[in-house]
């Protein structure tokens, strides 16, 4: 019910026939019924007596906005680029936070331990709140209660297609919700059998979250402190054609890598509800405030051979200082301007200053140091118009602006040798895109979206200026075989744009024999993606085969200088391939128990310079979990398969972890305390602990080896607890569930 402002006065839910009570002073309101796949209808009403009734009313279907198909029997929704979830009870079950809301969506999986959410096993994902960016972890730590509906877009168009991210999350909130509430998270990483007490407490994330809702506004801030402090043995061996060997190991076999940072983060952030149709928000955010510490130190043994023969033995220290602080304002508007109309934009301002410290030591004497700092400042505008051309189609049109500005400067100092060098570094990029998207419903079974986006960049960097131009063309074609089976042709287009790293000029040290060096000259690379999707069962399961190809690809080569040194440096390579096939499926053991797995299997291969790089690998979450809707508890057995290699242009990098893990999670308090406890099996079949990456030339060879078993038999320990928690305003004749579970016509 809204008064004649527009401003929202009461909400309320009937019950399973429809039927609803609720208390209002006498006057005139307009009363807007809202119910999932059906039209919103706005009845004006006048109250004048006591158990006044309003009568009857009679909504809908909603064919509007492509939303061609709803599910009998299901929470799920599908559009044709799009997958709508609502948030059932059963959803919530055990659940501390939206993350773990997400875990509970098919295809969606939550990695607890590195507390990343995935899509399709992927994790370059953006997640977003009634379609506004803001702080992740403000996010991430919702009430489960406040959580209305959650849309799925997998390779989404438009600005975060450009932006690369392999699928997209929007968190819709209950709109009718208010109150205070103040949320403690914190997570610690525990290592039992850590070689030193020191090392017992790897990691430990700490987040405190107050929110104020009421009316028309919403008022939240946020501080994080994040915490690591820990070793691991690290090896390095390099090969040359000349018979000569170089490694460096660690002394004793002993943890030779030691990482030690602590760090915060402050956000605050509103958000103003001008009437139902418009709504005006603001995020600012601060890095490092309090503490910005993070030391990275390396000690190790090098030894030279040359035809298998030790010729030199020597200890080594690489010791790296870093301090960074970093602050961004956005500014975002989300509005319906008509019934046919809608209308995004936002502003974001952030700035951020790096100074690091590099220092070389070999037998205690100091053989150099490197000093690095830059300040960078970026502007980021974006505007997207969406328009209803009919009940079966629609159009989409986005603009947005970008400028990047940054100054650096390194200085190389060779200490014994009294010598130095420096180097000064600005770079420029002024980046236009412009995109638009046309949906279309041909019938009940087929439907169409298509599209082109279109980035203009202008680069400058020591002096050079150059102008790119990247197009994205777009395709959706849905077609539904059955009930139980659709298919999805799709292309996508992604492109690449050198990082400020990959083109600064400095020459920065690696190690005493490696250096590394961008390339002011390289060019934007765009991949193109091809898949065929098919969806069984209403999404209960999929297989999709793909095929990502590049003729520009930026990938990063190696060559032995003159002086001996191993010069790293980034090209636009030639040919790259990547194809494979992605699968993903759930079966319930009953009605307790599920069992969801997503797999990826796939082929790499870059060709340059006429030679042929070329791997294959594959990637597999499995979780079982038992769910008790009674006792709120939920557990299971977790085994993640994630060390993969990923190609470069003359080897692989290997990162990720595996891992087999058992889990238990329940709520306490009446729901006000959740703890978490993932455990860390000390097995190793099936696991790979050893991260790294390896290169391969004519004239030489490298491999970087990080030996990461800290993970075996490690504690992963969370605790969330909500001080207060707000409420949806709602008074009916008996206590209504705000979510009903459908009965089960299908697999579940």
């Amino acid at each position: 019910f809204y008064n004649q402002k527009k401003e929202l006065i009461k909400g309320v839910a009937t019950d399973e026939k429809g039927f609803f009570s609720t208390s209002l002073s006498n006057g005139f309101y307009s009363m807007m019924i809202d119910y999932l796949g059906y039209k919103k209808k706005t009845i004006p009403v006048r109250i004048y007596k006591n158990n006044q009734f309003l009568g009857k009313f009679h909504i809908t279907p909603d064919d509007n906005q492509l939303k061609t198909v709803v599910l009998k029997g299901s929470t799920k929704k599908f559009e044709v680029d799009k997958y709508i979830y609502t948030v059932t009870s059963k959803m919530k079950v055990s659940a501390a936070n939206t993350n773990d809301v997400l875990d509970k969506i098919k295809g969606v999986n939550y990695d607890r331990y590195n507390n990343l959410i995935k899509v399709d096993g992927d994790t370059n994902v953006k997640i977003l709140v009634n379609g506004l960016e803001k702080d992740l972890e403000y996010i991430q730590n919702l009430n489960p209660d406040r959580i209305k509906k959650i849309e799925v877009i997998r390779d989404p168009g438009g600005r975060y297609g450009l932006q690369g991210f392999s699928a997209l999350i929007n968190v819709i909130l209950k709109q009718n919700y208010v109150g205070t509430e103040i949320n403690f998270n914190n997570q610690s990483i525990i290592d039992p059998d850590a070689y030193d007490k020191a090392y017992i407490l790897p990691a430990n994330n700490m987040t405190l979250t107050y929110n104020y809702t009421y009316n028309k506004v919403n008022v939240y801030t946020k501080y994080s402190q994040y915490v690591n402090n820990f070793s691991f043995p690290m090896h390095n061996y390099k090969s040359y054609s000349n018979g000569t060997e170089i490694n460096r190991v660690p002394k004793d076999d002993k943890p030779n890598f030691f990482k030690k940072a602590i760090n915060d983060r402050f956000v605050a952030g509103a958000d103003y509800y001008i009437n139902p149709l418009h709504t005006l928000s603001f995020e600012t955010s601060f890095s490092n405030i309090f503490f910005n510490k993070n030391e990275d130190k390396g000690l190790f043994l090098l030894q030279e051979f040359q035809n298998n023969i030790l010729t030199n033995e020597s200890e080594v220290i690489n010791d790296n200082d870093t301090d960074k602080t970093s602050n961004y304002q956005s500014v975002f508007y989300v509005g319906k301007l008509s019934d046919n109309d809608d209308l995004t934009m936002d502003m974001t301002l952030s700035s951020s200053k790096d100074e690091s410290l590099n220092t070389y030591l070999t037998d205690g004497i100091e053989d150099r140091t490197t000093q690095s700092n830059s300040t960078n400042s970026k502007f980021v505008y974006n505007a997207q118009w969406t328009h209803q051309l009919s009940n079966k189609s629609n159009i989409q049109f986005g603009y947005g602006l970008s400028r990047l500005n940054r100054t650096g400067h390194t200085k190389l100092n060779f200490t014994q040798l009294n010598t130095h060098s420096n180097t000064d570094f600005d770079y420029k990029d002024l980046r236009n895109e412009l995109y638009a998207y046309y949906a279309t419903k041909f019938s009940k079974k087929l439907s169409l979206k298509l599209g082109l986006a279109g980035e203009m960049s202008l680069p400058e960097a020591l002096g050079n200026k150059t102008r790119y131009f990247i197009y994205q063309p777009y395709l959706d074609l849905k077609y539904k075989l059955t009930k139980k089976v659709d298919l999805k042709l799709k292309y996508r287009s992604d492109s690449d744009y050198p990082s400020l790293e990959q083109v600064n000029p400095s020459e920065i040290y690696m190690d005493a024999q490696s250096v590394s060096i961008g390339n002011p000259n390289l060019k934007p690379s765009v991949k193109h993606k091809l898949s065929l999707r098919t969806n069984f069962m209403n999404g209960v399961m999929f297989i999709e085969p793909y095929y990502h190809f590049s003729s520009s690809y930026i990938g990063q080569i190696g060559r032995l200088r003159n002086d001996g040194l191993i010069e790293y440096t980034y090209d636009n390579v030639g040919k790259y391939l990547h194809y494979g096939v992605k699968a993903s499926f759930a079966i319930p053991l009953g009605k307790t128990i599920f069992w969801q797995n997503n797999v990826n299997y796939y082929k790499s291969s870059i060709t340059y310079n006429n030679h042929i790089n070329a791997l294959k690998d594959w990637s597999l979450n499995s979780n079982l979990m038992y769910v008790n809707r009674k006792n709120g508890i939920t557990s299971g057995f977790i085994y993640q398969r994630g060390m993969n290699k990923y190609i470069s242009t003359q080897g692989y990098h290997k990162w990720n972890n595996d891992f087999m893990a058992v889990m238990f999670q329940k709520p306490f308090m009446k729901k006000r305390l959740n703890l978490m406890l993932l455990y860390m099996l000390p097995v190793e079949r099936g696991i790979d602990f050893i991260q790294g990456d390896f290169v391969s030339t004519p004239n030489y060879s490298s491999e970087n080896t990080y030996d990461i078993h800290l993970l075996k038999n490690v504690v992963v320990f969370r605790l969330n607890y909500r001080f207060n928690k707000g409420k949806t305003i709602r008074k009916t004749k008996k206590d209504i569930p705000q979510e009903k579970e459908p009965k089960k016509n299908g697999i579940f």
